[in-house]
């Protein structure tokens, strides 16, 4: 028999339980409560929105306010839009913490936040801020 092993035994049940409590009764993964979006709105350009999120971000994360993070950014001059991520580092990788989603609509910038914590409506707010009051505090 191929489970001869104890150890090899354990792993397998180990592996499945995981598998059965990270699964919701039908199946798929449960979704938390608090990945929501916040909107708002700017009469600043974008791009010095992106400048603004950005720097601010980087400059959280180095200050250590946001441990083990990197803020990552995409101009996308072409379509006057832009992306700022802060990112969790993980054993495997980076997980996406904090998405920030700029778009030029018309005189109009539209900012979407999005995070993936529950804390979000704390951090939005701070964002928000960087942008409207063109603050530079860290949460």
């Amino acid at each position: 028999m191929l489970l001869k092993n104890k150890m090899t035994k354990h792993i397998i049940l180990i592996l499945l339980l995981s598998t059965l409590f990270a699964c919701s009764s039908d199946g798929t993964p449960p979704k938390p409560p608090y990945n929501l979006k916040y909107e708002f709105y700017s009469d600043k350009n974008y791009q010095y929105i992106y400048r603004l999120v950005l720097n601010n971000a980087d400059s959280c994360t180095k200050q250590g306010v946001v441990s083990k993070s990197i803020a990552e950014g995409q101009l996308f001059t072409e379509i006057k839009a832009a992306d700022v991520t802060i990112s969790l580092h993980a054993p495997f990788g980076k997980y996406p913490h904090i998405r920030v989603k700029i778009e030029s609509e018309g005189d109009k910038v539209k900012v979407v936040v999005t995070n993936d914590f529950e804390t979000w409506d704390e951090l939005a707010k701070v964002i928000q801020d960087w942008v409207i009051n063109e603050t530079t505090f860290c949460r």
